[in-house]
């Protein structure tokens, strides 16, 4: 797909996806350069955007769809339906002991919530 091809909003709306940082600053040509870049980053499993509810609600529609090919490699498309890319986040925490603990602590919490639930119902 040539995405010279396509007008500013959905490159902008591409790039929105892509976790491209503020894409209604650039010109088209940055602008291209830097989703080329961002999905460089995707395909060698580099570092994730930071995501971010700052500026306008995004419409239901977009023009250029993302698929991961076989080999792991991003390609664009045209579409008229919306597309999200979900990137799985590493697990926050790692090690056994922790999460056992925990999980522990997220029994106790739920405990007191439904004690505290009754105690409210009294009144």
């Amino acid at each position: 797909m040539n995405l010279h091809e396509k007008p500013l909003y959905a490159l902008r709306d591409l790039a929105t996806r892509l976790g491209v940082p503020s894409p209604t600053a650039h010109n088209k040509d940055k602008l291209i350069a830097l989703i080329e870049y961002r999905k460089s980053q995707i395909e060698n499993n580099e570092k994730t955007p930071d995501k971010s509810n700052m500026g306008r609600p995004r419409l239901n529609h977009c023009y250029i769809g993302i698929r991961t090919d076989d080999s792991g490699k991003l390609e664009f498309y045209d579409t008229e339906e919306p597309q999200v890319i979900i990137q799985k986040r590493p697990a926050a925490v790692k090690d056994e002991p922790t999460r056992k603990a925990l999980m522990q602590v997220k029994d106790i919490v739920q405990s007191l919530y439904i004690a505290l639930d009754k105690v409210l119902e009294r009144e």
